[in-house]
């Protein structure tokens, strides 16, 4: 369990293949008694936190897990994750529960941030990201922007995209 963390409850950073299976992610986030400079600190990811940048082919799998209470003063308040557009990754986050999440700004439950960059390996054009929500509960999480998910792809280009990159939720469940 990650409970009551001043921060995040756990971060990942260019993690090349994880699994993240059963755990209660509950209260963590920034903990400050002076809430201005709380917002300050434009944190992000409360429970969760993902950064993603490098080419390898990465599988990350977040299966089964409870995400209740944790806040950000920016952005995804159970989950955040920044990803480079050049990086490889498969992301699956299934049968999971976001309940009671917020965020100043956006994302309160979750939120992704996909930036823009020009990606040359040697002539080799990276697959892209995918990323799979099935199955989650996303209940009663508050922000200013996307109370459950705020998902911000800088510069995307739907014509040269759409092929190597997406975002798909399916039997999600949003009150």
């Amino acid at each position: 369990n990650f409970s009551d963390n001043n921060g995040h409850g756990l971060v990942l950073n260019d993690s090349s293949d994880g699994s993240i299976q059963q755990n209660i992610f509950t209260n963590n986030g920034i903990k400050h008694s002076d809430f201005l400079r709380a917002e300050k600190s434009n944190a992000t990811g409360g429970g969760l936190h993902i950064l993603q940048y490098n080419p390898y082919n990465n599988v990350i799998g977040i299966d089964a897990n409870q995400f209740i209470n944790n806040s950000a003063t920016t952005i995804g308040g159970a989950l955040y994750m920044d990803l480079s557009s050049c990086a490889n990754l498969l992301l699956f986050i299934t049968a999971s529960n976001f309940l009671g999440n917020r965020a100043g700004t956006a994302g309160g439950a979750i939120g992704f941030i996909v930036h823009k960059l020009n990606c040359n390996y040697n002539g080799t054009k990276p697959f892209g990201y995918h990323i799979f929500l099935s199955g989650c509960s996303i209940t009663n999480n508050k922000a200013k922007f996307g109370g459950g998910v705020a998902i911000q792809i800088v510069h995307y280009e739907a014509s040269s995209d759409s092929n190597t990159k997406g975002i798909s939720f399916v039997f999600c469940y949003f009150t």
